[in-house]
């Protein structure tokens, strides 16, 4: 499948998280994810996202390993997932294919659903708060999705200001490898 999302900031999240009630949406209990992402060492560093990313997500005791390939950008992907028994078996395969870990992110994710949307409040250390929504489309085709999804945030008083273009992974690269110019 190809996972297309729009990310924001969130300036208000209990503003936000009452506007999406406000549409009929319950949201789940938080749950703690912990992601450690992995890319080739070569493209670690570059300003988007090349080649495959690599993920290895422990929530609630389970693992899930994940494969993201960039479509257009980085919040628009193939993504293929799966479970995995052992976490630390599955990290000794990635670094066994060459990949590097390049980012942990760690972060409390409460989810909804709206229409065939999914919608995510994250709360991501270092990081802040952030909204995103979600949707599966079919992998080869071609979409204005990022702009739809987008006009919904604008509809929940989200501002393009606050739009964001990177995942968490880039985000927290960014901010742990920042060099004073």
């Amino acid at each position: 499948m190809r996972e297309i999302e729009v990310k924001a900031r969130l300036q208000d999240r209990n503003k936000t998280m009452k506007a999406i009630k406000a549409l009929g949406c319950v949201f789940n209990e938080p749950i703690a994810q912990s992601d450690r992402i992995y890319m080739l060492p070569e493209y670690i560093g570059l300003a988007t996202h090349q080649g495959n990313v690599l993920r290895i997500r422990v929530q609630n005791g389970k693992a899930l390993f994940t494969l993201k390939r960039s479509i257009t950008n980085e919040l628009d992907c193939l993504e293929k997932e799966l479970a995995v028994s052992d976490s630390a078996v599955m990290a000794d395969i990635i670094d066994l294919l060459g990949y590097k870990e390049y980012a942990h992110v760690l972060k409390t994710r409460q989810k909804s659903k709206y229409k065939d949307y999914e919608i995510c409040l994250d709360d991501v250390e270092g990081l802040g708060s952030f909204i995103e929504v979600e949707k599966l489309v079919e992998e080869n085709i071609e979409t204005q999705e990022q702009d739809k999804l987008f006009e919904f945030l604008a509809a929940l008083g989200i501002s393009k200001e606050d739009r964001v273009m990177q995942g968490y992974d880039t985000l927290v690269y960014n901010q742990n490898h920042m060099t004073d110019v």
